[in-house]
């Protein structure tokens, strides 16, 4: 698990998943974005680079970030 946090309020919560070959190393993570005022907190999504049919429920196919593409 790693994690990046950003005083914008920007985050980054990355879990690598282990187990059988259709999950292991594939990532799920949940991305918050800034805070654009104190009435209008960021907003959290969460992305999975795992196969469409072993995703969570609200969890959607999307690009992992990685520190460097993090930009908060």
């Amino acid at each position: 698990m790693s994690v990046e946090l950003a005083t914008s309020g920007k985050s980054i919560i990355t879990c690598t998943m282990i187990g059988s070959t259709s999950v292991n190393d594939k990532k799920v993570q949940l991305q918050r974005t800034s805070d654009t005022a104190t009435s209008n907190p960021g907003t959290w999504s969460c992305v999975s680079d795992a196969a469409a049919a072993l995703l969570p429920t609200g969890c959607s196919a999307g690009t992992i970030l990685t520190a460097a593409t993090y930009n908060p």
